[in-house]
């Protein structure tokens, strides 16, 4: 009897150290992959896209005008993402259809007219376009990389 008490303490031991040392090697990747992304998306979702995002306008012949710079931005911010392509491409292709949807969106309707709530319903799809990219690069940080994302239409 006694020497199976022995047998399985030496057993759960065993098995205690296997399962910390894969719980800190998972803890370790976390923690390097939470530094590419602070260096990767650091400037661009605290400085760039804010920026690029105030130039955009509905002029006086109720134009949308002022898009250039975060059309620009989108493109580096796939751009800048390349690494993970092949390091978490489930993010990556996401973090793309994001981007390329707003992008998509704002070439599509640069230098049209819009009159009335319609100037609105722009400025806020573009604005929840925006939030979308910000919750693509939160949700690869935190490691969730299949959440739903919120579809968004103009009707």
């Amino acid at each position: 009897m006694e020497t199976v008490l022995s047998f399985l303490a030496i057993i759960i031991s065993i098995g205690t150290v296997i399962f910390e040392y894969i719980k800190e090697l998972k803890f370790n990747r976390t923690n390097l992959e939470a530094i590419y992304y602070t260096d990767i998306y650091k400037e661009h979702l605290v400085y760039d896209i804010p920026n690029a995002r105030k130039y955009i306008k509905i002029d006086r012949n109720n134009q949308l005008i002022g898009t250039d710079k975060l059309i620009n931005e989108l493109q580096k911010l796939r751009q800048d993402s390349l690494y993970f392509q092949y390091s978490n491409i489930k993010f990556y292709e996401e973090l793309c259809e994001a981007t390329q949807t707003l992008e998509d969106f704002l070439v599509k309707n640069t230098h049209e007219i819009y009159e009335g709530e319609e100037q609105t319903k722009i400025y806020n799809y573009i604005q929840n376009g925006i939030n979308e990219v910000y919750r693509v690069i939160s949700s690869g940080y935190l490691g969730k990389y299949n959440r739903k994302s919120l579809k968004i239409t103009i009707e």
